[in-house]
């Protein structure tokens, strides 16, 4: 019964099928949780970008 099409979470948006809306809210949830990952992730890409440039 729409096992492994809600992908994380599966078991809430299970509820009310398959709702990009539902991903949107879960999303939001975990906001300052992704936005340290994106803080993380920038800095890496700064640091590797200045390692390529360096040569």
């Amino acid at each position: 019964m729409g096992a492994g099409e809600g992908g994380s979470g599966s078991e809430e948006a299970g509820q009310q099928g398959v709702n990009p809306c539902v991903g949107a809210d879960s999303y939001h949830l975990r906001k300052p949780e992704a936005e340290a990952l994106r803080s993380a992730f920038a800095a890496e890409m700064q640091r590797l970008y200045a390692i390529a440039e360096a040569g």
